[in-house]
């Protein structure tokens, strides 16, 4: 029968593989939409901000919003997992206080936000989250040029 550290190990493990999955997934989507919005921006770009663009910029706005939608969820899965794969590496210093796991991961992130000041501070989430908001934004800025014209 395995041990509790690799039991616990085993775990913090597939937390990490969940975490790491719901990046992969993020990343993908935000490829396929950053491919449909170029196309629908150029699309726009040859053919003038005319009546029939509505039909490209409206689903631009819902694209954009569901990819700043989509984006938090997917954020808010990978911050669940790591906080469970935190608690389990914790869980695995109290039984193993050599490997010194908590002091380990306290320091790389001290020396870490030490060289990179507020920058280490700003989410990266947020800034997926902003770059569909702004596909939504132009989107709606486009429409309401056309529909104002």
């Amino acid at each position: 029968m395995a041990d509790v550290s690799d039991i616990l190990l085993k775990h913090w493990e597939d937390q990490r593989a969940k975490s790491r999955h719901s990046e992969d997934q993020r990343a993908t989507l935000t490829n396929m939409i950053l491919v449909l919005s170029s196309l629908g921006f150029a699309l726009i770009g040859q053919r003038g901000l005319r009546d029939p663009m509505l039909a490209v910029t409206i689903p631009l706005i819902a694209l954009g919003a569901y990819g700043a939608l989509a984006t938090a969820k997917l954020a808010e899965r990978a911050t669940i997992h790591n906080r469970q794969g935190r608690e389990f590496a914790d869980r695995l210093d109290e039984l193993m206080p050599e490997l010194r796991l908590k002091q380990t991961y306290a320091a790389a992130r001290e020396s870490h936000r030490a060289e990179y000041g507020k920058l280490a501070r700003l989410r990266l989430r947020h800034l997926w989250t902003a770059l569909h908001g702004g596909i939504a934004t132009a989107g709606l800025v486009l429409t309401a040029v056309i529909l104002l014209k």
